[in-house]
Formats: C-alpha cells, structure tokens, sequence
C-alpha cells in the first residue's frame, strides 16, 4: 500500500510538471536592449537557435526559450576591450521582489584580466559574440527558477553592465581606474566624483570590487531637449527658492530606478501655492546605495546636474512621478538655477553641462514673475 500510495505521488507530480510546462508553449517572447549612453556596443546580430531575433519584437519559441541564444557584440569604443559583463534582466520578476538577473563574463574572465592576461580581445570594431551554451544556460535557469519557472517568462532584456579595458581603465557608467591598494578593484577616476556627494556616496579611495557593483544610465528625452524659460514656467506647479539641507539616495521598486532626495526649506514663493511644511522633499534621478548583500548600486544621469547641499536655488518643480508628495524639477536640471552666494549677481544655469552663467538675478526673477502673470 505504501509503495502503491508513492507511485501514485510521483505520477500526479510528473502530471502537474507536465501541465504546467504545456501551459507554457506557444508563448509569444521578447528580448529588449535599453538604450542608453552606456551601451558601448552595437549588436550585429542576435538569434536564438536558428531563428533571428529582431529586439523588443516578439518571436515564439516553446520550452527552454533561451537556450542557445547568441549575440554579436561589436566594440564601438576607440580602445581595446578585454573583459566586459553581461546581464541579462527578467523585468516580469518584479513582482516578486528584486528582479532577477544573470551575469555572463565575456571575452577574458575579469579575474585573469586584471592578472595581466590577454587571451582574448577585442580591438577597435572587431565582433565577438556571446552563446548562452548549455553550461550557462544550466547557470541561468538555477537562478531563475529558484523563484519561478523560466519558461513561464516571456521578456528578457540585455545589458552591458561592466567593461575593463586593455589599458587598466574600465566603465560601468561611471569611468573607473585600477585601485593601487587592491589588485582586484577600482576607484573612480579623477573628475568623476561629484563635487557635494549626498551622504553614503564612496569617498575617492572607496574599492568597487570586481562583480560586486551594479552601474546604469538614466536618461529621458525630456532632460536633453532644450526649453525655453517661458516652457518651465508654464509646466511648473510651483517656483520657489530653496535652500539645500541634506540629500540621501533611495532605491525605486524597479531597478535601476533611485533617486537622490533633497531636503529644500523654501525661502520664498514665485510661482503657485506656498507648501504647508517650508520644508519639501524634491526628488533627482540617479543616485548610490549599497544594499543589504553589500552590493553597490549606482544610477548615473549623463544629462542632469545634480544640486549641492547648503546652495540656494531658483527651482521649476512638479510633483514628483517618485514620490506622491514630493516634487522634481522640470526638465530635468534644466528647471534648475543656482543663485551664488560669493558676490556674483548672475544666476548659474544647470541646463547644461557644466552648469553656465545666465542673467542678472534681480531681472531674472522678474522676468519670471512676469511670464506667470501670462498665464
């Protein structure tokens, strides 16, 4: 009877293994690349099998779906690649928690780069292509599936996240050197710390230790495209000078999404209803945090100037898309102006980088103040 009731048990859950994986097929998949200033790479080809893939374009492939996925990556860089990492991200593993991704190194294994060793590189526009064989494809599937079958997803997207240089420099969104106290980490190479860090943002010397960080660009069309003054006026739901208290990054539910939050004590209203609390939150895209694994994360923002603590502002905001009771900046820095406080009467603007001198701050807030009289 026990040998009748486990046979039993094993049928029903090979049936239920079987059901669920029928459920399964006929999927239509997706695989996406984000665009952004960090993709230093042009894919010349990308299949799964033998079906071409076109990206964020749907295909229908059965169980298994990214087994043998290929994708050719050609060094779109003016030096010479040794070791770069790939992560492939499940954006429908959200739900569940952090989102679930696989790393794959490429080219020479970063441990043995940064050793010295140059087996494989890859010149100035030379093509190397990427296999998710079935060793890596084994790797992936454990750690999808740890959480949820992986032929129940149906999109994946493709990032280059790290990328180490036959010089000793590397990229991950922010430019890197070799750390001279640490043979297998880096620090950020000169003029790319911000000037004012928000609190928790890595000294100088701090070690990025290798496969240890996660780096992306955010970027919007909206922060690059140009406005004139009459437009940030016309979007902004309050004007105000500020005062920077304080900063901190946060994390977002979807990565790579965080925001640096400042704490702004409003010194005076220009435009729309003076807030209850002097005090707002106005929340920045970008940002650094290290999670509880101890895992840096970093989001950079090629087009947006961030503010600095204890400066005084001009500020074109909205409310925030971040934070239901906090406000952004129009525009991205462009809603931004920094009144100095070392003798200068002409605004700074941050709609370029680096930040450029405008008006005269006395005509500049009248001419403010008569554009909202249009409205």
């Amino acid at each position: 009877m026990r040998q009748l009731r486990l046979s039993v048990s094993v049928l029903m859950t090979a049936l239920v293994f079987v059901c669920s994986a029928s459920a399964f097929d006929g999927l239509d998949r997706e695989i996406s690349r984000p665009n952004g200033p960090n993709e230093r790479f042009e894919i010349t080809e990308a299949r799964v099998g033998d079906t071409q893939i076109e990206f964020s374009k749907t295909f229908r492939l059965e169980r298994n779906w990214l087994k043998d996925l290929t994708v050719s990556f050609r060094n779109k860089m003016s030096k010479t690649i040794v070791s770069f990492n790939v992560e492939i991200l499940f954006p429908e593993t959200r739900a569940g928690g952090r989102v679930i991704a696989h790393d794959i190194e490429c080219a020479t294994p970063l441990s043995a780069a940064l050793k010295g060793d140059r087996t494989t590189t890859i010149p100035v526009n030379e093509v190397v292509s990427l296999k998710v064989d079935e060793n890596e494809f084994a790797k992936l599937k454990a750690v999808v599936e740890r959480r949820q079958p992986l032929d129940s997803l149906t999109k994946a997207e493709i990032r280059v996240t790290f990328i180490y240089f036959a010089d000793e420099t590397a990229f991950d969104g922010t430019a890197l050197v070799r750390d001279p106290e640490n043979a297998t980490g880096f620090i950020y190479a000169p003029r790319t710390m911000p000037v004012n860090p928000p609190p928790g943002f890595p000294p100088p010397s701090y070690v990025i230790k290798a496969r240890k960080r996660r780096g992306a660009w955010l970027d919007s069309p909206d922060w690059r495209s140009p406005v004139s003054l009459e437009t940030l006026v016309s979007e902004s739901k309050l004007i105000a000078i500020g005062h920077i208290q304080k900063n901190i990054s946060t994390s977002k539910q979807e990565w790579p999404w965080m925001t640096t939050d400042y704490q702004v004590k409003i010194q005076q209203v220009i435009k729309g209803d003076a807030p209850t609390d002097p005090v707002i939150t106005v929340l920045m895209p970008g940002g650094m945090i290290t999670d509880s694994d101890g895992v840096l994360f970093s989001a950079v923002t090629p087009p947006v100037t961030m503010m600095m603590n204890q400066r005084y502002y001009i500020i074109f905001l909205k409310p925030s898309e971040w934070s239901p009771t906090g406000y952004s900046p129009v525009r991205g820095s462009q809603g931004i102006f920094e009144i100095p406080q070392n003798g200068n009467p002409r605004v700074i603007s941050y709609a370029k980088i680096p930040p450029s001198e405008g008006e005269e701050l006395a005509g500049f807030l009248e001419t403010i103040r008569g554009l909202t009289r249009k409205q």
